[in-house]
């Protein structure tokens, strides 16, 4: 009301971004306890994607929330004495997180290819979909915006 020439759409990506990264954060706090934070957080940033395609942070977040839950999912549930079959069941989930995290990641790397955490969530994912070139390459972009230094 007190601005009739406001862009509503932006303003409502801009809200759904920030309450979608609140719901990650206390999502991340407590992972068990709060996993409906992260369904919401993950139903916040698409709707974010649904206005502006093209927003970097909602692409990037939605990458992240995939990519955790595969880490996460190797991290907690890997075990030294599991039998083989249970260890390849559990890095078969992994790679299905990791495949729904690369478009958004890839799309975050298209709008800002300068941003560190972007190349090195790419390099992660591609190093754990077994293709070692791409890996090797966003580790070299990452290594370079740091100016070669790991």
């Amino acid at each position: 009301y007190l601005r009739p020439k406001a862009n509503i759409d932006s303003l409502q990506a801009y809200y759904y971004g920030f309450m979608g990264s609140y719901f990650q954060g206390v999502y991340e706090k407590s992972p068990k306890k709060n996993i409906a934070y992260l369904n919401l957080a993950e139903e916040a940033y698409n709707k974010v994607l649904i206005s502006e395609p093209s927003n970097v942070s909602a692409n990037y977040n939605m990458g992240i929330i995939y990519y955790n839950q595969a880490v996460s999912l190797i991290m907690n549930k890997m075990d030294y004495d599991a039998d083989l079959s249970s260890l390849n069941d559990i890095q078969e989930e992994a790679l299905v997180w990791f495949k729904k995290s690369l478009p958004y990641m890839e799309k975050a790397y298209q709008l800002n290819p300068r941003r560190k955490e972007t190349l090195i969530g790419l390099s992660g994912i591609y190093y754990s979909l077994h293709e070692n070139e791409k890996s090797q390459q966003f580790k070299k972009l990452s290594e370079d915006l740091d100016g070669g230094k790991k």
